[in-house]
């Protein structure tokens, strides 16, 4: 079977996923924690923009808070959520084990990395006004505005590639079709809109 370097699997899991999971399975290479780590690090920073931290706080420590609690935020996602849809798969007839669901989660968040990267350039173009309510420089003008658009696109799209790579990865550790594995990543966040609805209909 072709042998992928450290760097090759990095590439590799973009357009190869299955192949690459594959791989991936028959070593034992631990260094996916690290993705873990720095994708809870882009978490926070989206939870702190969403809540617009910084009406609150100081930037400083929106960024500090990132840093520190970032990385814990991503471990306990990852157990947490990598735990519920392996009893997904599971319930779909997967046949793959725990620590196989876990390390599809962890390679499948290399474009969550790529959406850290992305934070760079916008904390330059952009400062406090991603975490605040009030946005002075990208209410600037068109150019501005459309700058910040375009990295939400791309944004969107990494976040796309995610559940891809996800879904494929499941089918290959799981042994059932892609479709079935896209299916058992988006079962859990459905069944729970399908339950707020119903909560929202019998409470009206």
């Amino acid at each position: 079977m072709l042998r992928f370097s450290n760097c090759e699997y990095l590439k590799t899991i973009w357009l190869q996923p299955r192949k690459t999971i594959s791989e991936l399975l028959e070593s034992d290479k631990r260094v996916y924690i690290l993705f873990v780590l720095l994708a809870g690090i882009g978490l926070r920073l989206d939870q702190s923009s969403n809540n617009n931290l910084a009406d609150q706080t100081s930037m400083g420590y929106v960024l500090i808070s990132a840093l520190l609690f970032g990385p814990i935020i991503g471990l306990i996602a990852w157990f947490f959520y990598s735990g519920l849809t392996h009893l997904v798969v599971r319930w779909f007839g997967g046949s793959g084990t725990w620590r196989e669901t876990r390390l599809v989660f962890a390679w499948s968040t290399i474009p969550m990395i790529a959406k850290l990267l992305l934070w760079i350039p916008l904390l330059l173009f952009f400062g406090s006004d991603l975490f605040t309510a009030v946005t002075p420089t990208i209410d600037s003008g068109i150019g501005p505005f459309s700058l910040f658009m375009l990295f939400g696109l791309l944004e969107l799209i990494l976040s796309i590639w995610f559940f891809v790579i996800l879904s494929q990865g499941l089918s290959e550790v799981h042994g059932f079709s892609a479709w079935k594995g896209f299916w058992s990543v988006i079962f859990l966040p459905l069944a729970l809109v399908v339950l707020i609805v119903l909560a929202v209909i019998l409470i009206s």
